[in-house]
């Protein structure tokens, strides 16, 4: 069996060694897709930031039937979610999407304890096999880092991957805006340390 599928059953399965192995292993494609791209208002390290979570995202959704190896597959989704970051990033703020920010940028003076999560997968200017492996992706996500995250914070990061603002989760599971705000700063803290080399 390729090396890289096991590990991949392995995490899968719940282990979290072959996840942090995953990691550690793709943590230099993950900076290689991220060096030809620059972030307005943000740095290097925020797009490789958001590139490791979409190669969590890519352990928990690969699936060996799809007839792509697992090194091309984290290799797209990685590379899709800094694309999209940096293309809602350039949008102007008087467009749909242009209310985008850095990963750690405070969403308002107001409230400068509270960042965005910039997860959000778009699919616009993709052609179709990409367009269906972001979406998959996108459907899928909520189980990663399942071990890590609390049922509330499950549910935050599902609804704000899929588009939601901060409003629309806290009218769909009920909770406080702030409760959404804080739930979304605890995912970024927690997917921050686990991507740490040990």
């Amino acid at each position: 069996m390729d090396k890289d599928l096991e590990l991949v059953k392995k995490a899968q399965g719940g282990d979290k060694e072959a996840v942090v192995t995953i990691v550690e292993k793709y943590r230099c494609v993950v900076t290689q897709k991220a060096r030809p791209f620059y972030y307005i208002g943000g740095d290097q390290e925020d797009l490789i930031q958001e590139g490791m979570i979409a190669l969590l995202g890519a352990i928990w959704d690969y699936r060996e039937d799809r007839g792509t190896s697992f090194k091309t597959f984290a290799g797209l989704c990685v590379e899709n979610r800094i694309k999209s970051v940096v293309t809602k990033a350039k949008r102007p703020k008087h467009s749909p999407m242009g209310d985008t920010v850095s990963l750690y940028s405070p969403i308002s003076e107001d409230d400068p304890d509270t960042t965005l999560l910039d997860l959000v997968a778009s699919t616009a200017a993709l052609d179709p096999d990409e367009e269906l492996v972001t979406r998959e992706a996108v459907e899928h996500f909520s189980q990663v880092a399942k071990s890590e995250l609390s049922e509330l914070e499950k549910q935050v990061l599902y609804f704000y991957l899929k588009g939601a603002s901060h409003q629309e989760i806290s009218d769909k599971i009920g909770r406080s805006k702030k409760a959404v705000d804080n739930a979304i700063q605890r995912i970024r803290k927690k997917s921050k340390n686990f991507n740490k080399t040990p």
